[in-house]
């Protein structure tokens, strides 16, 4: 998927980059940036840590379908089947159920795709990006094995545990709804923050005062 930038974001664009006070640290002249295009738009950008994203959300002149739009092409300018977010993992926890006098213990497995609202050191490009939040998250569920008693056998045989289909799953995001579910988020989140880190130290940028 191409990258879909109207006319009106691509003068937006333009004008936002021409006014940054070291724009002429990056082109020899700032009308130079009216002939650059589309793809090195965005890199300068990039290159002059513009949360451009954000800055586009804000113009009164520019319909918000439209800055949708674009956010959208440029978080997936691949297809969205394929795309992942710039952090991806997994959380892995336990759910304790207790009910009519019987514990079980349910194991969950959060798979996430994020692309944060703050700015990250991108490994792909070798530089830092503002790209607007996004995010994709499944859950996986595991329903642990049971002791039950074999007359046959005469002895204790543990069920086999077995992972929830994802049509079967579903129906848990539910029940973790309210403190589990931003709790959640809330791990997330630090993962991504502790990654970040990571990448900054590799790529040598200096660490984010946004986090």
């Amino acid at each position: 998927m191409r990258i879909k930038i109207s006319a009106d974001i691509r003068t937006a664009l333009r004008k936002m980059l021409r006014g940054h006070p070291n724009i002429l640290d990056h082109v020899t002249s700032k009308s130079e940036v009216n002939n650059l295009t589309r793809d090195n738009l965005i890199k300068l950008a990039d290159n002059l840590e513009v949360d451009f994203v954000g800055e586009l959300f804000k113009n009164s002149h520019i319909e918000l379908a439209t800055v949708m739009e674009f956010k959208g092409s440029l978080s997936s300018s691949v297809s969205y089947k394929n795309y992942r977010g710039a952090f991806f993992g997994q959380v892995l926890t336990d759910l304790k159920l207790n009910a009519l006098g019987v514990s079980q213990t349910l194991k969950l497995k959060c798979n996430y795709e994020n692309t944060p609202e703050w700015q990250y050191a991108c490994l792909d490009d070798k530089r830092l990006k503002y790209r607007g939040g996004s995010s994709r998250t499944s859950l996986e569920v595991k329903v642990m094995g049971q002791l039950s008693y074999s007359l046959e056998e005469e002895a204790n045989i543990r069920e086999k545990s077995q992972w929830l289909t994802a049509e079967e799953s579903v129906g848990m995001w539910d029940l973790l709804r309210g403190p589990i579910e931003e709790k959640l988020d809330e791990k997330i989140e630090k993962k991504m923050m502790a990654e970040d880190k990571v990448n900054r130290q590799k790529m040598g940028f200096p660490p984010s005062n946004e986090y």
